[in-house]
């Protein structure tokens, strides 16, 4: 089997390993959302998103789902409406005219919108007509967000915006340690960072939305992202660090990231950006030999850089290169990480004793 594809595609892994319920089984988490009343999510049907979901539908919050794919999403969280759970979905207009009333109607009155959209960075080659989807997919969605949001009467509008961003902002280094503080790269991903950021902050408290800003880093968690692609070739025994093994992989686990989710909706005193990633990032030879370990089976097996670029172009910097980034401003908030550590992580995501 091509390794270097199935680093990248194993749909058989993601469905035999898609527990969206661990998340909600931590009760203090579920019962901090149980304050949320009302949420619209944007990009609900994704890794983040279906976690998301699962745990706002279970604490018995208003749900609106905005998304390009009803079809698709109702196939992905009909679930929680047979058991009772009413979710609404909304089509994401395909112009900024198109159905403006009904759209503003998603996010009038809520106590929270949670924007992930995004078309998937990791995997493809990033041809320029790629590159485009990449920006309209997250810029353009949150600039008709932050538009539609403009136009509902103050006294109306969502009392947060809770935005994605990632971790690419800062760059790539193998030596450099960033924080919230530090200035964006220069390259592809810290140019969609910036933009996309950007989008979102043209709301401030003066609009009566708070908005927060979430850098992630790479999510580990059960049912999909990074171990959903590379934990099955470790279990066929040809596991091993990508490229050099001593890129900087910026992390964090799925119910820490759902976890600061939820307290930017609820804490009225965050606001601005936050480095969404666990305080203890890891090489890339230590987050495989912490794999291996977890999972019993060795990392032996490098995959060479020149094998990724070849394959993958300038796409192949969200592998073969990366950075270490801090949690300074998260930490000084009083989050508290419930899995700091990689090998807790990955314990964690992949239900192991």
């Amino acid at each position: 089997m091509n390794k270097v594809k199935f680093l990248y595609a194993s749909s058989e892994w993601r469905e035999r390993g898609n527990s969206s319920e661990a998340v909600t089984s931590i009760p203090s988490l579920l019962s901090r959302a149980k304050s949320i009343r009302s949420a619209c999510v944007v990009g609900a049907t994704g890794f983040v998103g279906q976690h998301l979901v699962n745990l706002l539908a279970r604490a018995g919050v208003e749900l609106t789902i905005v998304t390009r794919d009803v079809a698709k999403a109702k196939s992905s969280l009909g679930k929680y409406e047979r058991r009772g759970q009413t979710l609404k979905y909304f089509e994401l207009p395909s112009s900024k005219s198109e159905s403006a009333d009904n759209f503003k109607d998603c996010f009038a009155k809520k106590d929270a919108v949670v924007n992930l959209a995004g078309a998937p960075v990791a995997g493809r080659r990033w041809s320029e007509t790629y590159k485009e989807e990449l920006i309209s997919s997250r810029v353009g969605v949150t600039q008709r967000i932050v538009d539609t949001i403009k136009a509902i009467d103050k006294e109306e509008r969502p009392k947060v915006l809770v935005n994605a961003s990632a971790v690419g902002y800062y760059g790539v280094s193998d030596n450099k340690e960033f924080d919230e503080t530090s200035p964006p790269g220069d390259d592809f991903l810290a140019y969609l960072c910036r933009r996309w950021e950007s989008a979102a902050q043209q709301l401030d408290q003066s609009f009566g939305t708070r908005v927060v800003i979430l850098r992630f880093g790479v999510v580990i968690g059960p049912g999909g992202g990074v171990l959903a692609s590379m934990t099955p070739i470790f279990q066929m025994f040809l596991g091993g660090p990508v490229g050099t093994g001593r890129q900087w992989i910026s992390w964090i686990q799925m119910t820490d990231l759902i976890s600061l989710i939820i307290s930017s909706i609820t804490r009225e005193d965050m606001y601005g950006v936050y480095n969404a990633c666990s305080p203890n990032p890891v090489t890339m030879n230590d987050f495989c030999t912490s794999l291996g370990n977890v999972i019993a089976r060795p990392s032996w097996l490098p995959v060479p850089a020149f094998v990724i670029r070849a394959v993958f172009g300038e796409g192949s910097i969200i592998v073969v290169d990366g950075q270490k980034v801090y949690p300074s401003r998260t930490l000084a908030s009083g989050f508290q990480f419930q899995y700091p550590s990689i090998y807790s992580a990955l314990k964690a995501s992949l239900n192991q004793s």
